[in-house]
């Protein structure tokens, strides 16, 4: 009877019940509503398909499970090979143990991301970055920060592998793979010196390799490489740091190593200026934890050259910083203009609860349920972050109640650690969205110090269990953990699709614009003494609806384009300063208008106070005249107040009118969804104004004519007010 209640045959019933959980949440996500939009569709499709994957995974695990719960000699042979395997671990040599950690850390890593690591891509800001890096000399380049992040040694970086690789994206993907191989080995081995049994490296590698926080940081986009790379000379640091204390060979190398790596952390991104902070606080905890003394000016005392030389790091950064502010040749504001407000610390909790600790069972979720469909479970969803946030606040109460002091020190330091990181995501990047989500590369570091505090708790409650009955409950309580993190990972893997689709997207473009617009413009600026000037296009028209591409003209050195001067939408009238060459051949050159004269996106800005009187009727499919005639030089911002009924999420306005080209289709379109700021009204209503030069066929013609829109999304509308104006 008591093997029937066994600690595995509840494991074993638990995940055969999830298993079923997850087969009928697919058919429940299926029943919900028919998608109204592609990214809606690629949500439920790819969701419906992954939670099958994930039933069909725990059905698989609970069977596992269930034979070693009823047959003895999986049982014993189980035990035998993870005792085995455990006691290795804790004998083996240190660099052994490094080895293995840093092997296991890069096989899981490529195992879940081959395809990004493999092929990798440029995106949004590498474009502009890379021309900032192969242009500008080593000295500007120290005193160039790039949207708001400073990033000196990084840039010198680039400069190397760009001179070395040029654009290929393979061999670039490098820095990004070595450098997350090398923090999640390196967090392995320090929780070994730091006396931590090998549980610690499998909840790493589950926790942590496994999620698609760390998965987003492989599949290309350069600029976001310095995070891993910080986090990666962190732990190295840390290493060095312990090396130092434990009586080896050469002690004072070991601490300027340490040291060098904490000021290499420092001013290689602007995001690892929790360092120098972190690197003091683990000083003080180290020696409280080996020499047992807890007070507080004593430890300060015996550190004293370790705070000094850490505070002294963080001014002359500050100095470096504030005087950068002044001669930045990008914009820059500098320390001065960070915000904080009360604002800051509900931005926190959000941080920790929607950000880190969701990431670990439903990474992303934030996102999807931010749509208005979902707005009536804001209340069960506050009550399932609270369940969060009070959980992992359990786990660390318990750890400073029962622990023994090294659990009570390190659960204590990297909870600290997993505030402060939080706290700069809340500062930087803080969310509007009721829901509260957050960009992948934003919670690396809390999730990454969530971790290894967890881990740290994990190994001592694991190994301090009063008898062997109470130590298999818990180890498989651990093991059902681990289990449902990955089990949340495998559901929401269907993001690495979309990371994927990203790099098939870039690639195909990048491989267009080499065919068709570099020879043209090769063409015409070949017999020309003076920059030919052109118009940019926005991402948005460059790929209909993508989002993950710069303008054309940041990536005019990217693709090698010279002698020419790109107009941005400010710049105008546009057909007066384009260059007559350029008018000229776009009549003609299939290639050219196959890029600026296709259907895009334009961008528009909303206001929360509406300007419109007027009710308009307006059904959905019926086109609105709204000018027989303009001359985009001098009205071309257009103005209009819409208020929706029984309307989607996504309502598209199609813009259409006669040009200098020869297009009569719908030429662009704007787009109004859940993102889009709406009047402060009972109804949905916007009141919005759009810059039509963004539409080089608007742009580039002399005058435009019967300019109209057309209400395409379902439901009933009015349109209470529309003006053209000049900037």
């Amino acid at each position: 009877m008591r093997r029937a209640f066994s600690p595995s045959v509840i494991a074993a019933a638990f995940l055969a019940a999830f298993s079923v959980l997850a087969f009928f949440g697919s058919r429940v996500i299926g029943r919900f509503g028919a998608p109204e939009t592609p990214l809606a569709e690629f949500y439920v499709g790819n969701l419906i398909r992954t939670s099958y994957e994930t039933a069909i995974l725990l059905a698989v695990t609970a069977l596992l499970v269930a034979l070693y719960a009823f047959i003895p000699k999986v049982r014993d042979s189980v035990r035998m090979w993870v005792k085995k395997i455990g006691d290795y671990l804790d004998t083996c040599s240190l660099g052994k143990y490094a080895l293995i950690s840093h092997a296991l850390a890069a096989l899981v890593l490529f195992i879940l991301n081959a395809p990004g690591i493999l092929y990798g891509t440029f995106m949004i800001d590498d474009y502009k970055m890379y021309a900032i890096a192969t242009e500008r000399s080593l000295w500007e380049l120290f005193w160039t920060p790039i949207n708001e992040h400073v990033i000196p040694l990084f840039w010198l970086e680039l400069k190397a592998m760009f001179f070395f690789f040029g654009t290929n994206p393979p061999p670039l993907n490098f820095p990004l793979f070595f450098s997350a191989t090398i923090a999640i080995g390196s967090a392995a081995t320090l929780m070994r010196m730091l006396r931590f049994g090998p549980s610690t490296l499998v909840m790493i590698l589950v926790l942590f390799a496994s999620t698609t926080i760390v998965s987003h940081q492989l599949y290309g986009f350069y600029a976001i490489a310095p995070y891993f790379q910080v986090l990666a000379l962190f732990t190295l640091s840390l290493i060095f740091f312990v090396k130092a204390r434990e009586n080896s060979q050469f002690p004072r190398l070991h601490a300027f190593v340490s040291f060098f790596l904490i000021i290499l952390s420092v001013f290689l991104e602007s995001g690892g200026v929790w360092t120098p902070i972190a690197y003091g606080l683990f000083a003080l905890a180290y020696r409280a934890i080996n020499t047992d003394e807890w007070r507080l000016f004593t430890l300060i005392r015996k550190e004293f050259r370790v705070l000094v030389a850490s505070f002294s790091l963080l001014v002359v950064y500050a100095a470096y910083l504030f005087y950068l502010s002044t001669v930045a040749t990008e914009t820059f504001f500098g320390p001065s203009h960070v915000p904080f407000s009360l604002a800051t610390i509900r931005g926190l909790y959000d941080v920790l609860t929607a950000g880190t600790l969701l990431s670990l069972f439903a990474p992303r979720l934030g996102l999807i349920l931010s749509q208005p469909r979902f707005v009536e479970i804001i209340p069960y969803w506050q009550l399932a972050m609270g369940t969060l946030f009070t959980s992992y606040a359990f786990v660390v109460g318990y750890a400073l109640l029962r622990g023994s002091a090294r659990v009570k020190g390190w659960v204590t330091y990297f909870t600290l650690l997993v505030l402060g990181t939080a706290l700069l995501v809340a500062i930087a990047r803080p969310s509007s969205h009721a829901t509260s989500f957050y960009r992948d590369q934003n919670l690396l570091f809390p999730l990454f110090f969530m971790t290894l505090a967890l881990a740290a708790f994990a190994s001592e409650w694991m190994r301090n269990a009063v008898s062997e009955k109470n130590r298999e409950l818990r180890i498989w309580i651990v093991c059902l953990f681990l289990v449902i993190v990955f089990a949340g990972q495998q559901t929401f893997s269907f993001y690495k699709i979309q990371y994927y689709e990203d790099i098939v997207v870039n690639n195909a473009l990048v491989e267009r614009l080499q065919e068709t617009l570099v020879p043209a413009l090769q063409e015409l600026t070949a017999s020309r003494d003076t920059p030919l000037s052109i118009p940019t296009l926005s991402a948005l028209f460059l790929e209909d609806g993508y989002q993950q591409f710069p303008d054309l003209s940041a990536l005019s050195t990217f693709l090698g384009i010279q002698d020419v001067e790109w107009l941005s939408i400010d710049k105008g009238p546009y057909r007066a300063s384009t260059s007559p060459a350029f008018l000229e051949a776009l009549q003609k050159d299939e290639g050219l208008r196959s890029l600026y004269l296709t259907k895009g996106e334009v961008v528009e800005s909303c206001a929360s106070e509406s300007f419109g009187n007027a009710r308009r009727a307006v059904k959905s499919g019926e086109t609105v005249r709204l000018a027989d005639s303009l001359d985009p030089s001098r009205a071309h911002v257009f103005f209009f107040d819409i208020s929706a009924e029984d309307a989607p999420e996504k309502i598209f306005l199609d813009i259409s009118f006669q040009n200098d080209f020869g297009l009569t289709d719908t030429v662009a379109h704007i787009r109004l969804d859940q993102y889009t700021p709406a009047v402060e009204s009972a109804e949905r209503r916007y009141a919005c104004q759009a810059d039509l030069n963004q539409i080089p066929a608007f742009a580039l013609s002399r005058a435009v004519r019967n300019v109209s829109i057309t209400v395409t999304a379902p439901g009933s509308y009015v349109l209470h007010e529309y003006r053209f104006e000049g900037r």
